[in-house]
This record gives structure tokens, sequence and C-alpha cells, in this order.
């Protein structure tokens, strides 16, 4: 499998991002990154428990997904907002998909859960 950095744009999501990092963590990033764009909860905390690279973003997604990527050390980015939980073998099928369709760059298709419990 490609190295892969992960970019998490996260703000007050102490309730989701525990499982999310879990998640991510199963897939075998070379590194998580978290983009936190002013937490006020539990969020930083939780953060810290799984990478040391936090940074703070107050500019807004487009300009927090800028940073990630400006720290990022690996070949392939990918960006996971912290209300999501990846499936096992997340990234592989990914670059499969990538490496079998010819593409230069993919996107994953997400489904909404229901957020009623956070």
């Amino acid at each position: 499998m490609q190295e892969v950095s992960v970019i998490v744009l996260t703000k007050n999501s102490e309730k989701i991002l525990e499982d999310c990092l879990k998640s991510i963590t199963k897939n075998g990033p070379s590194e998580i990154i978290i983009i936190d764009d002013g937490s006020t909860d539990r969020t930083l905390e939780i953060s810290k428990k799984w990478t040391d690279q936090i940074y703070h973003n107050g500019k807004g997604v487009g300009f927090g997904r800028q940073l990630g990527v400006q720290k990022a050390t690996s070949k392939y980015i990918a960006y996971v907002d912290s209300d999501m939980i990846l499936p096992d073998a997340y990234f592989e099928r990914m670059f499969l998909e990538k490496l079998n369709g010819g593409y230069h760059a993919i996107q994953a298709q997400t489904l909404s859960l229901d957020n009623s419990t956070y």
C-alpha cells in the first residue's frame, strides 16, 4: 500500500472524534494531521491521544485543507471529516480504484449517518 497522510478538519467534535481517529488508525496511514478550528470542548485533548500533529486554523475550510497539505509528508493525501468512520482496508481500496481507473485523484462517496445521537 502507498503511504498516505490523513488530514482531519475539526471543531468541537468530542462526541465523534475518537471513533473517527480509531477507524483511521486501523487503516494504517503514514500520519494523521489534525486541523482544529477553535474547539472549546475536549476535541484537542482527544486529538493528542492519536497524534502530535495538531494545528490551529481560524480561516475556514479551504485554508485548513491547504494548511494540512503543507504539513503533510506523504505523496498521497486523504481528507477525512471528523464525523466519518472508515471501513477496514479503506485506503487500499481507494488506491486500487485509482490505479485501475488511471485516475490522478479520487474522491470517495460518503454516506451520512443519523447524527441525532451526537
